[in-house]
């Protein structure tokens, strides 16, 4: 017979929400007759055997309301309402006019909630023979996820991204879904502690007795935070994200100096279809106080790559060795396809916890400080008002004592004391010889750009802040790289400088425009690095604009783009060949004329705290320095 019953699942309505399988979702009943089928050229006609439901689908289903942002792969292509639903999976080419596939091929990638897809010539570049030899080993129904898609994303974002090393810490959001657990048993082999959460005990059981993870708990029933400091007393130093929203705000908290965040999902924000109502996280600064590294991907990047070849090498080994051990829901039927995806989803609970500012009577108070033996003392001649001070001015959290940059400047300045920032003095006596004191802003545009932005020329910035200390390096340094530079400041003074004495392509005054359409306007092509020194709603808006493998280089304050965000500490630079560079090239381009700087200069202690205050407030250009002596 040749005439074939075909049912699919098509798109009923977009969910504004989680989806619900009779309102969004509807089974259909077609024929086909594959006999009298014409196929294009470099076509095939494929009967499907095993498809995966993965919550990145959840993105392909709402309104395709920013045209200007695209996803350069077909996987995250929107499916318009009536039609069928895209997936990643396993099968059987029944029919063919592609030179690459004969009849009987098993094939993974892109195909349809249905029991039969013609792929047509532009997508079936993105299909992936499977190789038959493992099936000795593996059963079929492994290639449709644990070695594909989840597999693959397992071991290459954890060994790529997360980079482990042995003794570290991981911890592991939705531990027990497809990826997760993977990620959990690679960990386990590669020698570091692993910590897991999920929704239920029973996963919570899966974990610990046949994943044999050191530790994991039902995120449901705890204090996350409290959790975690019970679980990860030494900090974290890989955290694989699959949730995001408050899970990502504790976390970050307990982020060793150094630590990698690998972003795989964050399920608990795909079915919020209101940008309003999104989870905004207000932890991220430690992002570049613990100079954490934040980076997202897809797993299509990896597919044809040595990675691939050394996970298929890799897991084929282990899972001889019983070394690793996946479980999988399955589910028989096209008809049961809606509701095995909407299972996937679970409800998660959000809070806020809002932060004010600081006021000058209320925070600030100087007195004499008197020296001890062996300490050096120095005549400060210029102290630096620098945004993250604003970070050392905060309660400690009580019952834990968290693990936070070791930088001296970075630590908690508790009630009566003396407050610290960086600045110029003169040593007058010292029993530490190396000991030295020096600006390091200038430092921290040009390592931070050159090093985590990685910038191209032709490619576009936008600087945030840009008229402040650091943004204004930042912006002539990439206009040195041959890069357009597009600046947002707070006020039409600022906007002014950037324009006509830095020579910015383009600047405005963030107050006065609608950032998402500003955006649009002068960075058309999308934005390639985002030098970041604001945070909250502006670092939600060009989210949206960045380019695929956009870098966001975070001074003060990641999926489907596979972006990469980086967090540093300047003092990081310090000694090394970077800082030499840095002197070299920044006094060239001084004498050459091709670097302006303008600073805030006020006079006297008595002044620290209220220019401290309007600098938090955007009252300055460049950074504020306060004149302490002459010299």
């Amino acid at each position: 017979m040749t005439v074939v019953t075909n049912k699919g699942v098509i798109l009923k309505a977009i969910p504004e929400e989680i989806p619900n399988v009779d309102e969004h979702f509807e089974l259909t009943h077609r024929t086909i007759d594959i006999k009298n089928l014409n196929l294009g050229e470099n076509e095939i006609f494929l009967r499907n055997l095993y498809l995966s439901l993965d919550p990145y689908i959840r993105f392909t289903l709402k309104k395709p309301d920013l045209d200007h942002i695209k996803v350069d792969t077909p996987i995250a292509n929107k499916v318009p309402v009536g039609q069928v639903i895209s997936g990643l999976g396993v099968s059987e080419v029944v029919k063919t006019n592609n030179p690459n596939y004969k009849i009987g091929d098993l094939v993974y990638g892109p195909i349809g909630w249905e029991e039969y897809s013609h792929i047509k010539s532009d997508v079936a570049p993105t299909f992936s023979p499977v190789n038959k030899e493992l099936l000795n080993d593996i059963p079929l129904n492994y290639h449709a996820s644990f070695l594909r898609m989840g597999g693959l994303t397992s071991y290459a974002s954890l060994m790529a991204i997360g980079k482990p090393k042995e003794g570290e810490t991981i911890y592991i959001s939705a531990a027990a879904g497809s990826t997760g657990q993977l990620v959990g048993q690679i960990a386990k082999i590669k020698g570091l502690k692993v910590i897991g959460s999920t929704g239920s005990d029973e996963k919570v059981d899966f974990l610990l007795n046949e994943l044999k993870f050191d530790a994991a708990f039902n995120y449901k029933k705890v204090d996350l935070d409290k959790t975690l400091s019970e679980y990860c007393p030494n900090g974290i130093d890989i955290y694989y994200e699959n949730v995001g929203g408050e899970t990502l705000e504790i976390v970050l908290n307990h982020c060793n100096q150094f630590a990698r965040i690998v972003v795989c999902g964050m399920i608990s924000q795909y079915n919020i279809t209101n940008p309003k109502k999104k989870y905004g996280v207000k932890t991220l600064e430690n992002i570049f106080l613990k100079s954490i590294s934040m980076q997202g991907f897809l797993v299509m990047e990896y597919l044809g790559t040595d990675i691939q070849k050394e996970f298929e090498k890799d897991i084929v080994e282990w899972i001889k060795s019983d070394k690793i051990f996946y479980k999988e829901n399955m589910i028989d039927g096209i008809e049961n396809t809606a509701k095995g995806f909407v299972d996937i989803f679970n409800g998660v609970v959000l809070k806020a916890y809002p932060k004010g500012m600081p006021k000058v009577d209320e925070y600030f108070e100087f007195e004499n400080l008197n020296l001890g033996e062996n300490e050096f003392v120095l005549r400060n001649l210029y102290l630096f008002l620098d945004p993250y001070v604003r970070l050392t001015l905060k309660e400690p959290e009580p019952e834990r004592e968290q693990p936070i940059n070791k930088a001296p400047s970075r630590k908690l300045v508790q009630i009566g004391q003396i407050i610290v920032g960086a600045g110029v003095s003169e040593v007058i006596k010292t029993n530490n010889p190396n000991f030295k004191v020096g600006d390091l802003g200038g430092l921290a545009s040009y390592a931070s750009l050159k090093y985590i932005g990685k910038p191209k020329e032709g490619e576009t910035i936008f600087i945030s802040a840009a008229a402040g200390f650091v943004g204004q390096l930042v912006g002539q340094i990439a206009k040195i790289k041959g890069m357009k530079v597009v600046g947002s400041a707070g006020s039409d003074e600022e906007v002014d400088y950037l324009l006509n004495e830095l020579k910015f392509d383009a600047a405005f005054n963030y107050k006065k425009v609608d950032l998402d359409e500003a955006l649009y306007k002068y960075c058309p092509n999308g934005i390639d690095i985002y030098y970041e020194n604001v945070g909250g709603e502006t670092l939600e808006v060009v989210l949206n604009n960045c380019n695929l493998f956009g870098r966001i280089v975070t001074l003060d304050n990641i999926y489907t783009k596979r972006l990469c965000m980086q967090g540093f500490i300047v003092t990081d630079y310090i000694g090394t060949d970077v800082k030499k560079e840095y002197e070299k090239d920044i006094i060239e381009w001084i004498k050459s004329e091709k670097i302006i700087y303008k600073e805030t200069i006020i006079d006297g202690i008595e002044n620290v705290a209220k220019g401290f205050v309007d600098m938090l407030s955007g009252k300055n250009i460049g950074k504020y320095v306060v004149k302490l002596a002459d010299y």
